[in-house]
């Protein structure tokens, strides 16, 4: 896995590219090659379907789905035993950054492994910001 840091912060640009570093360093790929969501997300009629257009793009160029997964998000809220058919598998995790905006960091194993913004201080985890998702291949 490639890790990335994001170039664009919501402080200095008004919006961040967390989401297209985090998806370059989990396709282990180089940033130029992610679509940067995050500037479709206020163009309307786009912004509502910017899951839509990601996914589509996600398929199209690397043959894979974000799918999100309620197992790994309740293990976070609840803690427990960590899932089994997850281990050793790195997945996407979003929640509110100490900066006060949606962030997505990179966990495997319970265990955040990256963090693409510069700080690299995570994300808090709560009932009402907190998502889990792999990638998974369409193969």
């Amino acid at each position: 896995m490639k890790k990335h840091t994001q170039t664009l912060t919501v402080k200095e640009h008004g919006h961040g590219n967390c989401y297209q570093a985090t998806l370059a360093c989990m396709l282990n790929v180089e940033l130029y090659q992610v679509i940067d969501i995050a500037l479709f997300f206020d163009i309307q009629p786009l912004g509502e379907n910017w899951f839509t257009l990601l996914q589509s793009f996600l398929k199209q160029k690397f043959n894979v789905r974000e799918s999100f997964i309620t197992e790994l998000r309740e293990y976070h809220l609840q803690g427990g035993v960590f899932p089994e058919k997850y281990k050793n598998i790195p997945y996407m995790l979003t929640g509110l950054s100490s900066r006060g905006v949606n962030h997505v960091v990179i966990y495997m194993n319970g265990e955040m492994i990256h963090d693409v913004h510069p700080e690299r201080s995570g994300v808090k985890i709560d009932e009402e910001n907190t998502s889990c998702s792999i990638l998974e291949s369409l193969n």
